[in-house]
């Protein structure tokens, strides 16, 4: 038999057996080799991000050249003021968002995306959609995943949220919760506020935390009343 690069398959119920003690103080330890390749993104401002490849080959060249040259573009979607010459096919394949509109619609060759300073994010997400090639989780931010979200981007949104959740710390959770409560990302803002509750006197020591007091009144308030159930 031959999958996933390997012709020869062992059952783990076999060498986990105790009692044939093929195991080192019953740990399975597993090395392997991997090619990984980063590329930088520039957004045409100071800000750049890192896509991470586990592939080579020519196919995410070639994609990644068609979205930056424009090579037969016939939509454009605005962000911030500024065109991005698109191709609809790619688009309606990713997002059942965008597929519906050019159903609705299909002479429309331009839209303009609400929001400001989201540049950045989107050109993620569409690099995604070209490439097929996953931006760094480290990277990944609350944007993404609301954008990610609004396209309908079923398998992407949940592990832009899932990356999301394994980075929050003190610097960024009261940004994040701020978005998901804006954005109704129940998971994520259940997340920040059990991380708030459990790291309140860190957290409340940001600037931040200044910030939230001013611009979401009502999130204040939640988040006291749960950190008073908890006590």
């Amino acid at each position: 038999m031959f999958a996933f690069g390997s012709d020869k398959f062992v059952k783990f119920s076999e060498i986990s057996n105790k009692r044939k003690k093929l195991l080192p103080d019953n740990q399975l330890q597993i090395a392997f080799d991997a090619k990984v390749n980063y590329n930088r993104i520039d957004c045409g401002s100071n800000e750049s991000f890192l896509v991470t490849s586990l592939t080579t080959g020519s196919f995410e060249t070639d994609m990644n050249q068609l979205l930056l040259d424009n090579i037969h573009s016939d939509f454009d979607l605005i962000v911030d003021d500024k065109r991005l010459h698109l191709h609809k096919s790619i688009l309606s394949a990713h997002s059942p968002y965008f597929n519906n509109m050019f159903k609705e619609n299909p002479s429309i060759t331009e839209f303009n995306l609400a929001g400001k300073d989201y540049l950045y994010h989107i050109l993620r997400i569409l690099y995604f959609m070209y490439t097929g090639e996953v931006v760094n989780f480290k990277e990944v931010t609350s944007h993404m995943v609301v954008y990610a979200k609004m396209f309908q981007m079923d398998e992407f949104y949940q592990y832009l949220q899932s990356c999301l959740l394994a980075t929050i710390d003190h610097s960024n959770v009261i940004r994040r919760l701020i978005v998901a409560h804006v954005a109704g990302i129940s998971v994520v803002k259940a997340n920040c506020v059990a991380f708030v509750k459990n790291n309140f006197n860190k957290v409340m020591s940001t600037t931040a935390w200044l910030s939230l007091t001013k611009e979401c009144k009502e999130l204040v308030i939640e988040l006291n009343n749960e950190i008073a159930n908890q006590c």
